[in-house]
């Protein structure tokens, strides 16, 4: 409304710095839901649950960009309303009857995801772990979860994440295709990103393992930033000759101070580096490696060998390093990134939060020392091979 007011000056002004990107965002309801959207979502003056429902099926989403600095915040008043956890462990000590607690007093949504979770208009994927639902509190009008068919949420192995991954890419092609003939005169989104976090420390709303799909127009943020900082280097360093890529220059950088594993999976392989620069403690990242395809492509996530790579890292983190909360990422190839996954640990569950002014304003302050987060993957992977493990490294 105050754009309307603005004049040509304020106006060219305001574009130039800034980018508004309002959307309409639609999903579907089971019946068995209402109550508890009725419940969750009323606002004062509400006369029935019907006004809840109606406000939930049909959302508006703003997404507001600093096109030079590229952060990117978005909005939707309805994300203030969404359930949060009524239990949270006091201690890591309280973390299985806590998770357990959930399941037997049949509290958990998740684990009927058919009855009480929302569903895209054009309905759900299946995969052999998990399933898809309708994010109930959208960041977008593409905004899905996995829900895993598992509880705990530390329980999974190989097969769970690679089936996670197959089942992301069928979700986006079943979005692509139902926004192709939504709109045939508009390209369908392209860039991809599925964001797991496990347990409450980490940010997830229920204990049952989850994880949420996006897919946009536009990267992400942090994917944006990473793209623009790719392209630079690409362009700036290439001529004479000689083409220079990013990522495997900055893989090359860690691998030969001792910081990447490369996992092998059938013909593919995926580069785990441990970060010289992590977000957070323990931060590693998954990288599809040299030879991966940049085509802009958002259904290339279906990767065995970053499944593998993937796998690794996290149980890395929750076996050998007593990790119970931790955040994953992970994005679709684009024109200048190759498919990328992030993993952070969030510290122990009953610890005071760990994203401060350091995190927020200024430059991330952690404990971990990298070769000691390596040393882990390597007991890790030693572990492995002595189990019969098919994880085959270099």
């Amino acid at each position: 409304e105050k754009l309307k007011s603005f004049n040509q000056k304020q106006r060219s002004v305001f574009n130039e710095v800034l980018d508004i990107n309002v959307q309409h965002s639609e999903l579907v309801l089971p019946e068995k839901l209402y109550g508890k959207v009725g419940a969750w979502f009323r606002l004062p003056g509400d006369t029935s649950e019907d006004q809840a429902v109606t406000r939930v099926q049909n959302q508006v989403v703003v997404t507001i960009t600093n096109k030079l600095t590229l952060e990117s915040t978005i909005f939707n008043s309805l994300r203030a309303l969404k359930p949060v956890p009524s239990l949270d462990p006091a201690a890591d000590a309280d973390t299985e009857e806590w998770i357990d607690k959930n399941r037997l007093n049949n509290t958990c949504d998740f684990c009927h995801p058919e009855d009480l979770t929302a569903s895209e208009q054009w309905g759900r994927v299946r995969g052999r772990s998990c399933c898809s639902a309708a994010n109930i509190a959208r960041g977008g009008p593409c905004h899905g979860l996995l829900i895993f068919r598992k509880h705990h949420p530390l329980d999974f192995g190989f097969e769970e994440i690679e089936d996670i991954l197959e089942t992301f890419s069928k979700w986006i092609s079943a979005t692509n295709k139902q926004l192709g003939e939504a709109d045939r005169h508009n390209k369908p989104p392209l860039f991809a990103t599925l964001l797991w976090n496990c347990m409450p420390k980490a940010g997830a709303s229920q204990p049952h393992g989850h994880a949420q799909m996006l897919l946009s127009s536009a990267p992400m943020a942090k994917l944006q930033v990473l793209r623009r900082a790719a392209q630079d280097y690409n362009e700036h360093n290439t001529g004479l000759g000689t083409r220079k890529d990013y990522f495997q220059d900055w893989v090359q950088c860690h691998r030969d101070v001792g910081l990447v594993r490369s996992i092998h999976e059938g013909t593919k392989t995926a580069d785990i580096v441990v970060t010289l620069t992590p977000l957070k403690e323990r931060e590693m990242l998954v990288v599809a490696s040299a030879g991966h395809d940049n085509s802009s492509s958002a259904v290339g996530v279906a990767n065995s060998a970053m499944a593998r790579g993937l796998c690794v890292a996290l149980r890395t983190l929750v076996d050998q390093c007593n990790t119970r909360a931790f955040n994953v990422a992970v994005y679709s190839p684009t024109d200048h990134t190759p498919l990328i996954a992030r993993v952070v640990d969030r510290g122990p569950l009953a610890g005071p939060s760990d994203v401060a002014s350091f995190e927020l304003f200024g430059t991330p302050l952690v404990a971990a020392d990298p070769y000691q987060v390596v040393n882990k993957l390597d007991e890790f992977l030693n572990i492995e091979k002595g189990t019969g493990g098919s994880c085959v490294l270099t």
